[in-house]
Protein backbone atom coordinates (compact mmCIF):
# COMPACT_ATOMS: atom_id res chain seq x y z
CA UNK A 1 0.00 0.00 0.00
CA UNK A 2 1.13 3.53 -0.65
CA UNK A 3 1.29 6.07 2.18
CA UNK A 4 -1.82 7.77 0.75
CA UNK A 5 -3.73 4.47 0.75
CA UNK A 6 -2.66 3.77 4.34
CA UNK A 7 -3.81 7.26 5.39
CA UNK A 8 -7.16 6.77 3.63
CA UNK A 9 -7.68 3.39 5.30
CA UNK A 10 -6.93 4.88 8.73
CA UNK A 11 -9.29 7.79 8.04
CA UNK A 12 -12.04 5.34 7.06
CA UNK A 13 -11.55 3.26 10.22
CA UNK A 14 -11.64 6.37 12.43
CA UNK A 15 -14.78 7.72 10.75
CA UNK A 16 -16.38 4.27 10.96
CA UNK A 17 -15.92 4.27 14.77
CA UNK A 18 -13.35 1.49 14.86
CA UNK A 19 -11.01 3.64 16.98
CA UNK A 20 -13.26 5.39 19.54
CA UNK A 21 -10.49 6.52 21.94
CA UNK A 22 -7.50 8.85 21.73
CA UNK A 23 -4.10 7.81 23.07
CA UNK A 24 -0.50 8.94 23.28
CA UNK A 25 2.70 6.88 23.34
CA UNK A 26 5.11 7.80 26.11
CA UNK A 27 8.72 7.07 27.00
CA UNK A 28 10.28 7.12 30.42
CA UNK A 29 13.13 9.15 31.76
CA UNK A 30 14.99 8.19 34.90
CA UNK A 31 16.82 10.72 37.05
CA UNK A 32 18.40 10.73 40.49
CA UNK A 33 16.69 12.41 43.40
CA UNK A 34 18.51 14.52 45.99
CA UNK A 35 18.49 11.51 48.33
CA UNK A 36 20.02 9.19 45.71
CA UNK A 37 16.81 7.46 44.72
CA UNK A 38 15.58 7.03 41.17
CA UNK A 39 12.72 9.15 39.85
CA UNK A 40 10.89 7.82 36.79
CA UNK A 41 8.84 10.28 34.74
CA UNK A 42 6.90 9.76 31.51
CA UNK A 43 6.63 12.13 28.55
CA UNK A 44 4.75 11.97 25.26
CA UNK A 45 6.81 11.01 22.23
CA UNK A 46 6.75 13.73 19.58
CA UNK A 47 4.49 12.73 16.69
CA UNK A 48 2.75 9.99 18.70
CA UNK A 49 0.08 12.00 20.52
CA UNK A 50 -3.68 12.26 19.98
CA UNK A 51 -3.78 8.99 18.04
CA UNK A 52 -7.12 7.24 17.51
CA UNK A 53 -7.14 3.83 19.20
CA UNK A 54 -9.28 0.96 20.49
CA UNK A 55 -8.76 -0.75 23.83
CA UNK A 56 -10.22 -4.21 24.30
CA UNK A 57 -10.08 -7.16 26.65
CA UNK A 58 -9.26 -10.44 24.94
CA UNK A 59 -9.29 -14.09 25.85
CA UNK A 60 -6.59 -16.26 24.32
CA UNK A 61 -5.09 -19.65 24.86
CA UNK A 62 -1.58 -20.99 24.75
CA UNK A 63 0.02 -24.35 25.26
CA UNK A 64 1.69 -24.70 28.65
CA UNK A 65 4.59 -27.12 28.44
CA UNK A 66 5.98 -28.02 31.85
CA UNK A 67 9.11 -30.16 32.10
CA UNK A 68 8.14 -33.78 32.77
CA UNK A 69 4.42 -33.15 32.37
CA UNK A 70 1.98 -33.39 29.51
CA UNK A 71 1.25 -30.11 27.82
CA UNK A 72 -2.07 -28.44 28.46
CA UNK A 73 -3.97 -25.47 27.07
CA UNK A 74 -4.11 -22.47 29.37
CA UNK A 75 -6.79 -19.83 28.81
CA UNK A 76 -5.65 -16.34 29.68
CA UNK A 77 -7.24 -12.89 29.76
CA UNK A 78 -5.42 -9.84 28.56
CA UNK A 79 -5.77 -6.32 27.24
CA UNK A 80 -4.81 -5.18 23.75
CA UNK A 81 -4.82 -1.74 22.18
CA UNK A 82 -5.13 -1.11 18.44
CA UNK A 83 -3.34 2.14 17.59
CA UNK A 84 -4.04 3.91 14.29
CA UNK A 85 -0.34 4.48 13.64
CA UNK A 86 2.88 2.62 13.01
CA UNK A 87 6.27 3.71 14.29
CA UNK A 88 9.56 2.22 15.43
CA UNK A 89 8.91 4.12 18.69
CA UNK A 90 5.89 1.93 19.53
CA UNK A 91 7.73 -0.88 21.29
CA UNK A 92 7.89 -3.02 24.39
CA UNK A 93 8.49 -0.99 27.54
CA UNK A 94 6.89 2.21 26.26
CA UNK A 95 3.60 3.37 27.74
CA UNK A 96 0.19 4.02 26.18
CA UNK A 97 -1.85 6.76 27.85
CA UNK A 98 -5.63 6.81 27.30
CA UNK A 99 -7.65 9.40 29.21
CA UNK A 100 -6.40 9.04 32.79
CA UNK A 101 -5.24 5.41 32.40
CA UNK A 102 -1.79 4.17 31.44
CA UNK A 103 -0.62 0.80 30.12
CA UNK A 104 2.87 -0.66 29.62
CA UNK A 105 3.42 -2.27 26.21
CA UNK A 106 4.31 -5.97 26.52
CA UNK A 107 4.25 -7.02 22.85
CA UNK A 108 3.85 -5.35 19.47
CA UNK A 109 2.37 -6.49 16.16
CA UNK A 110 1.95 -4.28 13.09
CA UNK A 111 -0.95 -5.08 10.76
CA UNK A 112 0.01 -6.64 7.41
CA UNK A 113 -1.09 -3.48 5.59
CA UNK A 114 0.68 -1.15 8.09
CA UNK A 115 -2.59 0.62 8.91
CA UNK A 116 -2.39 0.05 12.66
CA UNK A 117 -0.25 -1.34 15.46
CA UNK A 118 -1.76 -3.89 17.84
CA UNK A 119 -0.08 -3.97 21.25
CA UNK A 120 -0.48 -6.22 24.26
CA UNK A 121 -0.47 -4.20 27.45
CA UNK A 122 -0.58 -4.42 31.22
CA UNK A 123 -2.22 -1.76 33.37
CA UNK A 124 0.40 0.64 34.69
CA UNK A 125 0.65 0.45 38.47
CA UNK A 126 2.56 3.32 39.99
Amino acid sequence: MTQAQIANQRKYLVMNGTFPHICSIQKDTKSKTATGGVLQTWADITGLTNIPCLIRDVKYSRRDITAGAASSIVVMLGTRIMIAATSDEIKVGKRVSINSSAYIITDVAVSRDSVYTDVGVEKWQQ
